[in-house]
């Protein structure tokens, strides 16, 4: 068998909601949505990549797509290798932040473009083979990604070892990400402690590096989902639920964010 290099960084799984019932009702308009919103990436990661390379940082960033899944893998150096703090040395923690600006930005375009994204940020080795990326971190965000009720990125629990290590226990906000009770589907006692250790990207922070979707056309359109599903109890219970979030975001003042 040929041995693959492994590589460390940050890895994320995108996951569509709504996939199957888009393919049946237009093909051809899903597939017009989902490619603006690949494009939407290409040009988010590369944005990203020019503000990395101007401040003499690490650059690499990778995206593929699997019919309705996005991958994408942000290196760092291996912090077992190069570095003594394994939970959260700046590089590391900068890294997650940074990819959660361009996550925020997709993640918000895509609601504007009937792309509705849910997924996880975790952290660890990958193997690149052919159209995708194979590693523990993946599998762990797929476990979690399946459970998330909602329309938004959560941190899987080896990225949260590096956002706790760089915050006060009593802090709900985490510079991009907060700390919140995260809707999950057939809650068991097991789950939902876990949930409740994990924290969920903020949607509504501000960015300074990409251009910013109007809230208010999110909230627009998250309220015409729930009225649009109000007679499907699933469905709608996930758009609730984002709007519950959105709500709750807007009420936590910027005191409590740790910069």
């Amino acid at each position: 068998m040929t041995t693959r290099n492994k590589d460390f960084g940050v890895v994320i799984l995108l996951d569509v909601l709504g996939t199957r019932q888009r393919l049946i009702d237009d093909i051809d308009k899903f597939l017009v949505d989902w490619d603006s919103v690949l494009k939407r990436l290409e040009e988010n990661v590369r944005i990203l990549e020019q503000h990395l390379s101007g401040k003499g940082f690490r650059i690499g960033i990778k995206a593929k797509d699997i019919f309705d899944n996005i991958q994408i893998f942000y290196p760092i150096d291996d912090p077992y290798t190069e570095y003594i703090d394994l939970t959260g040395s700046n590089h590391i923690w900068w890294s997650i932040q940074l990819s959660a600006d361009l996550l925020a930005n997709l993640v918000c375009y895509g609601i504007t473009r009937n792309i509705y994204l849910r997924g996880c940020i975790s952290m660890g080795h990958i193997q690149e083979y052919r159209n995708g990326y194979y590693s523990n971190s993946m599998i762990e965000n797929a476990d979690l990604v399946e459970s998330l009720d909602m329309v938004g990125v959560i941190v899987g629990p080896s990225s949260m070892r590096v956002l706790n290590n760089k915050s006060y226990s009593s802090f709900p906000r985490l510079n991009h990400f907060v700390k919140y009770r995260i809707p999950i589907k057939d809650p068991t006692r097991k789950l939902r402690n876990l949930f409740d250790r994990l924290a969920i990207l903020n949607l509504t922070r501000a960015s300074s590096i990409y251009d910013n979707i109007n809230g208010k056309d999110i909230e627009d359109i998250i309220l015409k989902q729930i009225q649009i599903h109000r007679n499907n109890t699933t469905i709608r219970k996930r758009w609730e639920n984002t709007k519950t979030f959105i709500e709750y975001m807007s009420k936590i003042s910027d005191e409590n964010l740790f910069l």
